[in-house]
């Protein structure tokens, strides 16, 4: 994704100053918000979203909706772009539409380019759905997770290392190629921890199958619960399933909703 941002920027050689000051603003409110959560609400604090600490309400929701319409527009790019390539590399120009101007090099031309870009981004959208309907159970954010240590890790960590060791191999010297190195085994190690932790929590759920769990997370708004949820003096919800199981019983991981089968 991003040689097409630097490729449509009109000041591409000011690509790592944009950075630079997105991650210094970034960084910051991540940190405020963060520590604020837990501040406010500490273990309990639903880490799946913030907002769901905080009751049911038209505002919460209103908000959250607005978060996922602008969030998600920026992660929407990454698609466009893989459809793009994919249709590019059949032929399919992006300007056509009921027919190809650009003859034999299409390799679609039994189908109008508007309908086939149809049917192929829909399609596309289709697995995705069906593929997070199918691993509701094990938590949405496993497998995100798992995707980070595996493609993530790799495309920020290691993977830049070796493509510029690989192209300006004539420029390596043996102190550059020592830091490439430990750079590869730490990108590595990060990516296998990463692996293994998240299996760890996608074993641990033995009661998950495919299409027959609720879903995990995103779900439960905790700060919903009654005034007195919070009281020892009731058996609520709340103090049984996540007070008594996380702070008397020691087990940590309740405190987070749906970490833990009902008692």
């Amino acid at each position: 994704m991003m040689p097409e941002e630097v490729r449509e920027m009109i000041s591409p050689a000011e690509v790592h100053s944009a950075y630079d000051l997105a991650y210094a603003l970034a960084i910051p409110l991540y940190t405020l918000v963060g520590y604020s959560g837990f501040y406010a609400f500490g273990v309990f604090n639903s880490g799946a979203n913030l907002l769901l600490n905080f009751p049911d309400s038209t505002p919460v929701r209103a908000l959250m909706l607005a978060t996922a319409v602008f969030g998600y527009l920026p992660l929407s790019y990454g698609s466009i772009l893989l459809f793009l390539k994919v249709e590019l590399r059949l032929g399919v120009l992006p300007t056509d539409w009921l027919h190809a101007s650009n003859g034999v090099d299409n390799r679609t031309r039994g189908c109008p380019p508007v309908l086939f870009r149809l049917v192929f981004r829909c399609s596309v959208l289709g697995a995705y759905l069906l593929l997070a309907q199918m691993f509701l159970g094990v938590g949405l954010q496993n497998v995100v997770s798992l995707v980070g240590a595996i493609a993530i890790c790799a495309l920020t960590f290691y993977l830049p290392f070796l493509m510029h060791a690989r192209i300006f191999w004539a420029e390596m010297t043996r102190s550059r190629l020592a830091w490439y190195a430990l750079n590869l085994l730490f990108g590595v190690g990060v990516s296998v921890c990463g692996i293994y932790f998240t299996l760890q929590d996608v074993l641990a759920q033995s009661s998950a199958g495919v299409f027959d769990a609720a879903c995990r997370e995103n779900a439960f708004f905790l700060g919903s619960a009654p005034a007195d949820a919070y009281s020892c003096a009731n058996d609520t919800v709340f103090y049984r399933d996540f007070y008594v199981r996380a702070c008397v019983q020691g087990d940590i991981a309740c405190s987070q909703y749906g970490s833990c089968d009902p008692a």
